[in-house]
């Protein structure tokens, strides 16, 4: 780092504005990490309620009698010992929603299980999810999971859609990759990377809110001030100096968003521990059964810290074009906020792939960064299929390639009265 860079870099991180972002970060990344720990309350086998640290406890003490490898045969035991449960009249209660398990049959015998039942139900389900599927499941059945996984998602690629149908090279696309995944998959206590997972979308929209704030007045601020007269008459006022601006600028969007992503890595280990980050990614969570990628906890959550880091890259990019073009910060934090949050606003279309592909793509959705990984889109290029995770990431990259090159020239070409 040369001598220029430093001291813009320097000058960005000592302005209030990106203190406050800072510390606004340190403070929403530690309420997203520690909220979700208040509402944490489960029963015990003696039927004592325990709640928030002891509540993890528990859930990590019962997650070690399935933990390991996820074969059809743990699968048929635990259904075994589901329907052995289930046959004793006494552990039954009727009501006119259904036949439950009594409160401390549950307790026992089947919720220290949940985490796996919760996978058998939704491979199960015929078409939504349901609870009480399990209940006429015979324990030889449990042998056809993987295979009852894949025919949820050939029906899945096979259902019309008013917005368009999914290729038969989409479909052979996704079929070999859910032919990589890893079977049987590997489970076990995984609530830390649930939460990392879930809480992506907050992680990401934050960080490139706070770095569009950070660099709004990286060129405006020198309009407003009227130190863009000095500069542009120096020897490197119109070269190195913008070089340096926006090295800088690209410097502390990449070390804003490591804070946050290591504030919540920590914050997240201390509250669940480290352990999951292994795991296939498709036993995490009930809701990524279906997951079309070969992706462990951990390299799941690696891409989706890449794709934000990119986003955040790309909306100081973007920020920075705007504060070459205008004449103050103020109006630099409004344009790129509303296109940021304006752009989550904008309706999916009912009619086009297509259109919804665009619309995907817009800054404010990179958020569900999520949902690309775990959903079924690909977009169709001169020179192949690219899966969504991975267009997010080019199109941030290439954003960022265009938007410093115009922020570039735009404050080179500034006209000093």
């Amino acid at each position: 780092m040369n001598t220029l860079t430093r001291f813009e870099l320097r000058k960005l991180i000592g302005r209030k504005t990106a203190l406050a972002a800072m510390a606004a970060l340190m403070v929403i990344i530690t309420l997203v990490s520690f909220v979700p720990v208040l509402f944490e309350s489960r029963t015990d086998e003696n039927g004592t309620e325990v709640k928030r640290f002891a509540a993890i406890a528990l859930d990590r003490r019962d997650a070690r009698a399935w933990s390991g490898e996820l074969t059809t045969d743990a699968i048929a035991s635990a259904l075994e010992r589901y329907q052995s449960v289930r046959a004793d009249k006494r552990n039954l209660v009727h009501s006119a929603d259904g036949t439950f398990f009594t409160d401390k049959a549950y307790q026992k015998w089947i919720q220290p299980f949940d985490p796996v039942f919760g996978l058998m139900r939704v491979a199960y389900s015929g078409g939504d999810y349901d609870y009480f599927v399990l209940d006429g499941i015979q324990p030889k059945e449990a042998y056809a999971f993987y295979e009852k996984r894949m025919q949820k998602i050939h029906a899945y690629l096979n259902m019309d859609y008013t917005y368009g149908n999914y290729s038969e090279k989409d479909k052979a696309y996704y079929e070999k990759k859910n032919a990589e995944i890893r079977v049987p998959f590997r489970v076990g206590f995984s609530k830390g990377w649930e939460y990392l997972l879930e809480n992506s979308e907050a992680l990401l929209l934050l960080s490139a809110f706070l770095i569009s704030i950070c660099v709004a007045p990286v060129f405006s601020g020198e309009y407003q001030s009227g130190a863009d007269a000095i500069l542009l008459s120096t020897k490197y006022g119109r070269s190195r100096v913008i070089g340096a601006k926006l090295r800088a600028s690209l410097l502390l969007a990449t070390g804003l968003f490591l804070l946050a992503a290591l504030l919540q890595l920590l914050l997240t280990f201390a509250i669940y521990g480290a352990e999951g980050g292994n795991l296939s990614l498709q036993a995490v969570s009930t809701r990524y059964l279906t997951a079309p990628f070969a992706f462990t906890a951990w390299g799941a959550w690696l891409r989706l810290e890449l794709i934000g880091w990119l986003l955040t890259l790309m909306m100081a990019g973007v920020t920075l074009f705007l504060s070459a073009r205008m004449s103050s910060p103020f109006p630099v934090i409004i344009g790129s906020t509303v296109l940021l949050f304006g752009s989550m606003l904008i309706p999916y279309s009912k009619d086009s792939r297509l259109v919804n592909h665009l619309i995907a793509l817009l800054p404010g959705n990179h958020s569900n960064a999520l949902g690309s990984i775990t959903h079924y889109e690909l977009y169709h290029l001169p020179w192949g299929v690219v899966p969504q995770h991975l267009m997010l990431g080019f199109t941030s990259l290439a954003v960022v390639c265009v938007t410093l090159p115009l922020a570039y020239r735009a404050f080179r070409r500034r006209q000093v009265v």
